[in-house]
């Protein structure tokens, strides 16, 4: 039987103690806690394959940032119940920004508004709601330069030009 020379290996044992090539702890980890046997390898084994199954069969989600979460919380809390098939959400928002911000955001050229607007009737689609107008949303620097990074108003407004 020939010896394998010893090297460290990337994985969850102990960074301190030096295997084999076979996995097996070398002679001068004599002393210290025996790796997991059998049953911690396989639990994790099967853990490995239990989330790799979940992954592929559901949706990946991208995180939202945490004003585009404000965005859809105003959506929800806002919402008037209009009748038994029909709930009114909030379609003009607007959005103070820190005055810092809003300078990087206006030079920026890719349009944040009409993103935030897409993400907000997504949401609206699936949650069943309806506008009373188009999604307007407005990009404003804040007056006095607090610690709060923005503040997110919503209010339900009718369409312009319609006569009643």
């Amino acid at each position: 039987m020939r010896w394998l020379p010893l090297q460290r290996t990337r994985s969850r044992r102990n960074p301190r103690t030096k295997y084999t090539h076979a996995g097996e702890p070398a002679q001068s980890a004599v002393g210290q806690a025996p790796p997991m046997g059998f049953l911690g390898t396989s639990e994790r084994l099967m853990e490995q394959w239990t989330t790799s199954m979940w992954r592929h069969m559901l949706p990946a989600r991208q995180e939202q940032g945490e004003a585009l979460t404000t965005l859809l919380r105003q959506c929800d809390d806002n919402t008037l119940i209009v009748g038994r098939q029909r709930v009114v959400a909030p379609n003009a928002f607007g959005i103070e920004l820190l005055p810092r911000i809003h300078r990087l955001i206006a030079a920026s050229p890719l349009p944040v508004a009409p993103a935030l607007a897409g993400q907000v009737r997504r949401h609206a689609a699936e949650q069943g709601y309806t506008f009373a107008g188009p999604i307007a949303i407005d990009l404003c620097p804040a007056s006095d330069d607090t610690a709060v990074r923005f503040r997110v108003h919503s209010r339900i407004a009718p369409a312009r030009g319609r006569e009643a």
